[in-house]
């Protein structure tokens, strides 16, 4: 990835952690998403705009709060949010 790639990302990354810090207070849920959405920000390019960004961090969180919601573990307890993100991300590097 260029220098000016990979600056873009990190300026996308940051705009995904503000709009995850207005939507939700739950810091766990916040990194698990914002994990989600630095995989999905390598698929971005060109420009990225605040549009984008604000719809990964919604795409992100969104995956992983199905996920929690799906996936216990055998006590019936939710899974860790990191471990979701993980797993989620595992789906698609092998989808």
């Amino acid at each position: 990835m260029t220098d000016i790639a990979l600056a873009r990302k990190d300026a996308c990354l940051a705009m995904v952690h503000a709009v995850l810090a207005d939507l939700i207070d739950d810091t766990r849920l916040i990194d698990a998403a914002l994990r989600v959405a630095d995989y999905f920000a390598d698929d971005l390019e060109g420009k990225i705009t605040a549009t984008d960004a604000t719809l990964l961090a919604v795409a992100a969180l969104t995956k992983v709060n199905r996920a929690i919601r799906e996936w216990y573990d055998v006590d019936g307890n939710s899974m860790d949010a990191m471990r979701v993100a993980d797993f989620i991300i595992d789906e698609q590097m092998h989808a």
